[in-house]
C-alpha cells in the first residue's frame, strides 16, 4: 500500500499502486510516477476512485520512463557509452507504453507521461536512430494543435519520425483491452 500523499486526510489512504521511475537524458533518476489501484467489482484492476489516481513527485520535464531497452538491452546512458543506437517508440502514459512494450518487445519504449512531455523527449542523443510516435486518438481541438506542436518539436532534432494511431479506442492499451 503507498501513501496517497495529496490526500487532505489526517491519515493518508494507502492503496496498491503501480510505480515508475523517471530518468533524464543522461539517465538518472529525476523524479516517480504512481499510478493508484484499486479492484472493482469483478475483481479487475482499475486507477483507484480518488480525486488524483495518478501523481508525480520530482523533475519531469524531459524526463521518461524506460519501459523497455529495445534490441540493444542497454539504459541510454550504457547505450551511448557503447555507441549502439536504436529507434524508440514514446508514448504519454504508463499504462500506453506497457501495452505496446508487450505487443513489440523488441522496442524501446519511453513513456513520457504527458502530450506536451514527448515533445521534451531526449530523442537527439547518438543512441536514438529514428522515432516513432504512439499518438493518441484525441480530437479536441487544444490537443490536436498541442499535438502538431509536439510532431514539429520531435523534428527539429533531425530524425525520422513515424506517427502511429490505435484503430481502436483511444490509445494503444485500450486497443490491447478492445482486442482481447
Amino acid at each position: 500500500g503507498l501513501e496517497h500523499w495529496t490526500s487532505e486526510a489526517h491519515v493518508k489512504p494507502k492503496y496498491p499502486a503501480m510505480v515508475t521511475a523517471i530518468y533524464d537524458a543522461r539517465g538518472l533518476f529525476t523524479a516517480v510516477h504512481c499510478t493508484f489501484l484499486q479492484r472493482d467489482a469483478a475483481g479487475r484492476w482499475i486507477k483507484a476512485r480518488v480525486a488524483s489516481p495518478k501523481l508525480m513527485l520530482g523533475h519531469v520535464k524531459g524526463g521518461f520512463a524506460p519501459l523497455t531497452y529495445g534490441a540493444t538491452r542497454l539504459p541510454i546512458h550504457e547505450a551511448l557509452a557503447a555507441g549502439q543506437a536504436g529507434p524508440v517508440l514514446l508514448c504519454e502514459g504508463v499504462e500506453t507504453g506497457l501495452a505496446l512494450a508487450l505487443a513489440a518487445p523488441e522496442a524501446r519504449v519511453w513513456a513520457c507521461l504527458s502530450l506536451s512531455n514527448i515533445a521534451n523527449a531526449p530523442i537527439g542523443l547518438d543512441c536514438v536512430s529514428h522515432v516513432i510516435w504512439a499518438r493518441e486518438n484525441d480530437v479536441k481541438p487544444q490537443a490536436v494543435e498541442q499535438a502538431e506542436r509536439v510532431f514539429d518539436a520531435l523534428l527539429a532534432h533531425g530524425k525520422s519520425v513515424i506517427q502511429m494511431r490505435p484503430i481502436l479506442g483511444s490509445d494503444f492499451a485500450d486497443m490491447a483491452r478492445e482486442g482481447e
